[in-house]
């Protein structure tokens, strides 16, 4: 499961060229701004769309037509708003500016029904302890995937860094958490149209994608 940014030129062809030839993946196209962004986004294949915030249009257009849809949020105001569209998978960003650990917590108390996706400052040294949030559903960082000219001068290096990466979350999941049908992150994503997600991944309660600028 990939999220492709929309930071440059070639995200569409990237998406479309991941899409073709890796069908098993379910790639998402994140930095989506505006509900134009998310119509080519759908268009080169994407199966989902992230937003480091939101606009009303996005959350009409993705809710019309049932969409899977991450919106960025960081106030108790924005919250509401994206639960009344029907989404309680949210973004929070940017993550560690905005109070990080403290003010998941908090907000996590009021709105319980609620999966955050913290960005913005995540690293492989804080990322556990996010983790280990009741109220955090994934996560993510460009930490994942350095920048271009490592990854052309160390692409194996970074291949490896990644895999390593993905095995300690796993290894935190199924270690530190009793996963049950019942658990809320299932059913949060069960009514957000993540089941499709859900079964790629083989896990019946709660994980965690880390995405890559």
């Amino acid at each position: 499961c990939l999220e492709v940014t929309l930071r440059t030129r070639e995200a569409a062809q990237a998406i479309r060229i991941l899409k073709k030839n890796f069908p098993g993946l379910t790639v998402g196209a994140g930095t989506v701004l505006n509900v134009d962004e998310g119509k080519k986004a759908l268009d080169a294949g994407s199966d989902f769309l992230v937003s480091p915030g939101f606009t009303v249009g996005l959350l009409e257009f993705s809710s019309r037509n049932s969409i899977p849809y991450i919106p960025g949020v960081q106030t108790p105001v924005e919250i509401q708003t994206a639960l009344e569209y029907g989404f309680n998978v949210l973004k929070f960003f940017p993550c560690e500016a905005a109070g990080g650990i403290r003010t998941l917590k908090a907000l996590g108390a009021p709105f319980h029904s609620v999966g955050f996706v913290p960005t913005g400052g995540i690293n492989k040294e804080n990322m556990k302890n996010y983790l280990a949030l009741d109220q955090v559903f994934a996560l993510g960082g460009s930490f994942v995937v350095p920048s271009g000219t490592e990854i052309v001068e160390n692409f194996g290096e970074n291949l490896l860094e990644a895999g390593s990466l993905r095995k300690a979350v796993n290894s935190f999941f199924i270690e530190q958490v009793k996963v049950t049908v019942e658990d809320f992150f299932y059913n949060s994503m069960a009514e957000s149209g993540f089941v499709k997600i859900m079964k790629i991944l083989d896990f019946k309660g709660r994980t965690a994608l880390i995405t890559g600028a």
